[in-house]
């Protein structure tokens, strides 16, 4: 996730999806193999408060795949 001039930029695995879409503060949502949500702080803190949120770090061994993503200690 990269927040860059107040808009967050978070990679999603395919279940986070639907969760994330009906969010407050979603800007905007991409498709494909590899989605992608432009949020801002209170879609953050919306997203945060989920049952089961996790912030995961990416390996840079395997790039934007769901399967090297570990969670942050």
């Amino acid at each position: 996730m990269d927040v860059v001039g107040g808009v967050a930029d978070a990679e999603l695995l395919d279940d986070q999806v639907d969760v994330v879409a009906g969010l407050p503060g979603v800007l905007a949502m991409t498709e494909g193999p590899l989605p992608n949500v432009f949020g801002t702080a209170a879609f953050l803190r919306a997203w945060a408060a989920q049952p089961g949120f996790r912030l995961l770090k990416q390996s840079t061994a395997r790039p934007r795949s769901g399967q090297c993503q570990r969670p942050v200690p």
